[in-house]
C-alpha cells in the first residue's frame, strides 16, 4: 500500500477530455488500495497533486459501467434495488432535462459534496447525503465526467458506484 495524503477538504478538481481528473488536498496520512491507478506529486507546500490514469491505457481499472437496459429498469422500478442516480451535468445542461429519479451535483461540487456533513449536504442538495456503501450511479451528457466522477469517488472510499456511459445523448436517442 502506498502512504500519501488524506482528502479531507478538495480545494480545486478540472477534468480534461482524456479522462484524467486533478485533485488538490490538504496532506494528512492515509492509504491507498489501487496505488497503480495514481500519481503523485507535490506541487505546493502542504498540498498533494493526485492524478488519475487514463482508463483506455487500463481496462481492468476502468470504471464500472450501467447499461441503458439495466438503468431504465431501475429508473422504472421494474428492479427493486435501492440507488442514487446522479447528474454531474452543468445547470445550462439539466435545463434540458434529466432522467427520472436523478439527483443534480455538478462535477466540480462532487468532492466537496461526498465529504460534507450530513446536515450541510441535506440543505445544499436538498437529499440525503450518499453513503460510502450506497448503490450509486453517475451520468452526464456523454459518459466522460461521468467516468471522471466515478474515479473521483472510489478516490474517496465509495465501493459500489458505477456510470452510465451513453449519458443524457444515449438516454435520449432511441
Amino acid at each position: 500500500m502506498l502512504k500519501c495524503a488524506l482528502l479531507r477538504r478538495v480545494v480545486a478538481v478540472t477534468a480534461s477530455r482524456s479522462f484524467s481528473t486533478r485533485i488538490l488536498c490538504p496532506v494528512a496520512p492515509f492509504s491507498l488500495n489501487r496505488p497503480s491507478q495514481i500519481a503523485l506529486r507535490l506541487r505546493v507546500p502542504g498540498l498533494v497533486h493526485i492524478q488519475s490514469r487514463k482508463y483506455s491505457e487500463a481496462p481492468e481499472d476502468a470504471p464500472a459501467v450501467i447499461s441503458k437496459e439495466d438503468l431504465h429498469n431501475l429508473v422504472t422500478g421494474k428492479v427493486n434495488e435501492p440507488y442514487i442516480l446522479i447528474d454531474v451535468r452543468e445547470a445550462d445542461e439539466v435545463a434540458a432535462g434529466q432522467i427520472d429519479t436523478a439527483k443534480w451535483i455538478r462535477l466540480g461540487e462532487l468532492p466537496d459534496a461526498l465529504m460534507a456533513s450530513k446536515t450541510e449536504f441535506q440543505q445544499l442538495y436538498g437529499f440525503p447525503q450518499v453513503q460510502k456503501d450506497d448503490n450509486v450511479i453517475f451520468y452526464c451528457r456523454s459518459g466522460r465526467r461521468s467516468a471522471n466522477a466515478v474515479a473521483m469517488a472510489s478516490m474517496l472510499g465509495f465501493k459500489r458506484v458505477r456510470h452510465y456511459d451513453g449519458g443524457w445523448l444515449g438516454w435520449t436517442s432511441e
